[in-house]
């Protein structure tokens, strides 16, 4: 056995990588164990540092491009809508401060310098609950720099008289194109479809589980934009809903005489049973009284009762049920079914 790195683990504590030697010889067993054990030394610097390196997903990168298109083009519209008019000195300056920041745009990506779209980024990843990588990728840098350039030509247009939705026309997507004033309202977050979700439910006993999946899911991944929201985030899902206790939420020990005290988060509920299972483990592998089917069985029949592929595949029924949701009733055009069979992340 070798004790995991918590980077590797996926968190949990105590968490051991077991592999079998497919031998029933003791020195060949030895042999093949060292064998795997070098292996393994090798290989765990470079896995921990490749998982330490935070690094965002396409469609992560797309949802943040886009939070910082919204932020500027919705400063913009503020000017366009106000009462009070530029004078032609006020509207001259900031053209040519906008014509002096796209030529330092131009140099900043010439030396891969992206301290002038950082704030950007930040502050648009604030927005959709999404943390920025610092520093930033130069491949987000460029795309974020040509696309504040592409945004000031944009500024320049509407000062001139052009109306923002014409001269904003070719930075926005087909779907987005369609309809600036949806575009503008912002991405649709996780907690606003399950909101939906729960008040569109076709009965009380519907709400509750979806609000049940959704506070699953929130705990997960944060209040994140569905439209980052990837299959291999719901397979993440579904192997953490696999690992909740069986009971869970049933031990906080509030009655009806006492309704204060705090739940477990799922998080919380599961590392608990990882080290409850490590322990028993630990004692039946020491117990040198049990023969090794003995040992076999006791192991079949400790483990904490997780939830069953019955359950986690409900769950996974009610979050695509959640996105279509979403579809219907808040104008969500993204991806809706993620799964087909409950076993594919497991």
């Amino acid at each position: 056995m070798k004790r995991l790195p918590r980077k590797i683990s996926g968190g949990a504590s105590n968490r051991f990588l077991r592999l079998s030697l497919q031998t029933e010889f003791p020195l060949d067993a030895v042999v093949r164990a060292g064998r795997l054990l070098t292996v393994y030394e090798q290989k765990e610097p470079e896995i921990v540092d490749a998982l330490a390196k935070e690094y965002l997903s396409p469609k992560q990168a797309e949802a943040l491009l886009k939070a910082m298109l919204r932020n500027e083009l919705n400063r913009i519209l503020e000017d366009q809508r106000a009462e009070r008019a530029f004078s032609d000195r006020e509207t001259e300056d900031r053209i040519e401060a906008l014509e002096a920041e796209n030529q330092a745009l131009r140099k900043a990506i010439r030396q891969k310098d992206w301290n002038l779209v950082q704030p950007a980024l930040v502050a648009a990843g604030k927005d959709i609950s999404l943390k920025v990588p610092l520093p930033v990728s130069p491949d987000l840098g460029c795309q974020a720099a040509s696309l504040q350039r592409q945004i000031n030509k944009v500024e320049t247009e509407v000062l001139d008289g052009e109306d923002i939705r014409v001269a904003a026309a070719r930075l926005l997507p087909g779907a987005d194109n369609k309809d600036f004033d949806r575009f503008i309202q912002g991405e649709i977050m996780l907690s606003g479809a399950i909101e939906s979700a729960v008040a569109n439910a076709t009965s009380a006993d519907m709400a509750r589980k979806n609000a049940a999946t959704g506070t699953i899911a929130l705990e997960f991944w944060g209040d994140i934009p569905l439209a980052t929201v990837t299959t291999e985030d719901v397979k993440d899902l579904m192997w953490f809903i696999q690992r909740i206790p069986s009971l869970h939420g049933k031990k906080h020990g509030n009655n009806r005489f006492v309704k204060d005290r705090t739940h477990a988060t799922k998080r919380e509920e599961i590392e608990l049973a990882d080290l409850q299972d490590a322990e028993l483990r630990a004692e039946i592998e020491a117990d040198t009284s049990l023969s090794l089917p003995e040992k076999r069985a006791r192991l079949a029949e400790v483990p904490v009762p997780r939830l069953t592929m019955t359950t986690v595949g409900n769950h996974l029924d009610r979050l695509h049920g959640i996105f279509r949701n979403a579809q219907d009733n808040l104008g969500y055009s993204g991806q809706t079914r993620f799964l087909t069979h409950v076993s594919s992340p497991i």
